[in-house]
């Protein structure tokens, strides 16, 4: 009997004609007929050679089956092997690279450190018991904790469709309450004081003259555009044009983005010195974008220490470079600007997104909210 491998391309496949094309990311899958009648398994790889490791084991079961000996129960899954293969598909997902590497964390690292000290090794063992005793050891906060247990649920999904487990045991965990903290923001007078702290000093002119103006003027970028500090730090110079306006596709949602910025900012970030790439305004262009980012975020970190900036009852406030964004955010919504443009300038997928994190500060909706308040005040006096 001979088993034939062939891919079930996607609909986005280029080879999708050719069924024989071995270099996609395809599902491959086997065909072969028995007895008469011919029968397609899916081998649950995207890896041609494993595909032929599978086609293999599939001639060999019947060829022990046509020799008469009864086929063996299948070995169950370990946890090792699903969580390699869940990656793998991740991977094939196209998905960023801070994103697998949550991933990576959670299961690889974590999940399977804690399986084997716990003598937890096939999958089928990994039961509602242990996964809440598994929980109970992470040190997370609320938000990060439900972020992992989604991603718990979407593996056990992942293993189910695979096959290897009946139900979901993740479904199971309780839910994790998060209480979601009003958006922080910087006020004009607070603006005033970072900008006027990130203004280079004579003696850093003169120790680095090319990199002494870039601090002030990435403040400026993120502050007047809303861009997050990945796509500001890595934004190019042909990204700004001769209108002032900002065009490029986020790096977290991949969603275009144009926004205007002020004459005065667009022309300090043209007269930035070209050094050390002419084509990026604040990185090298060369090594991981995210190194560029933690160089950049230890830089405004220093700048907000340096400002000292404290809330009314004169306890320090914490800041973070995100909040240059929900300044930006902010300012439209006050301003009157309708919540879905917001959101097309911030390029948000979806405009829940920015519903969940800035609809407090919407003009038009606590205009509307006054005024039902101060209708119930006719003929009433207050005590």
């Amino acid at each position: 009997m001979l088993v034939h491998i062939y891919a079930r391309h996607s609909r986005s496949c280029p080879h999708r004609s050719d069924p024989q094309w071995k270099r996609c990311r395809c599902v491959r899958w086997v065909a072969y007929t028995f007895e008469g009648r011919q029968r397609r398994e899916s081998t649950k790889t995207r890896s041609h050679e494993q595909a032929t490791v599978y086609a293999r084991s599939v001639e060999q079961r019947y060829e022990r089956i046509a020799a008469g000996e009864k086929p063996k129960p299948t070995e169950p899954t370990t946890v090792a092997q699903a969580v390699a293969a869940y990656l793998e598909d991740k991977r094939a997902q196209q998905l960023t690279a801070s994103t697998l590497s949550k991933r990576v964390l959670w299961f690889e690292k974590d999940m399977l450190t804690w399986c084997r000290a716990n003598a937890v090794h096939f999958l089928t063992d990994l039961d509602l018991s242990h996964l809440r005793q598994w929980r109970s050891s992470w040190e997370l906060g609320p938000l990060a904790a439900q972020k992992k247990q989604e991603a718990l649920r979407q593996f056990f999904t992942f293993c189910v469709s695979s096959g290897w487990l009946r139900e979901n045991s993740a479904k199971g965990l309780s839910k994790i309450k998060v209480t979601h903290k009003p958006t922080d923001y910087f006020t004009d007078d607070e603006m005033k004081k970072i900008l006027r702290a990130a203004e280079p000093t004579r003696e850093e002119y003169e120790r680095h003259p090319s990199r002494a103006p870039k601090l002030h003027a990435l403040v400026l970028l993120m502050r007047w555009s809303g861009l997050a500090i990945r796509d500001a730090v890595t934004l190019e110079r042909e990204a700004l044009n001769a209108q002032n306006q900002i065009f490029l596709y986020r790096a977290k949602t991949g969603v275009s983005v144009c926004v205007d910025v002020p004459q005065s900012v667009a022309q300090e970030l043209r007269d930035l010195p070209l050094f050390p790439n002419p084509r990026y305004l604040f990185w090298s262009g060369s090594g991981n974008p995210e190194t560029a980012v933690k160089h950049w975020h230890h830089k405004l970190s220093k700048l907000f220490k340096k400002v000292k900036l404290f809330h009314l009852d004169c306890t320090p406030k914490r800041c973070h470079p995100h909040m240059f964004r929900n300044s930006f955010a902010v300012g439209l919504l006050l301003a009157g600007v309708p919540m879905h443009s917001v959101s097309l300038l911030l390029g948000h997928s979806s405009i829940k997104t920015t519903e969940r994190h800035y609809a407090p500060f919407v003009q038009a909706r606590q205009e509307q909210l006054s005024a039902s308040v101060k209708a119930t005040w006719n003929g009433l006096s207050p005590v």
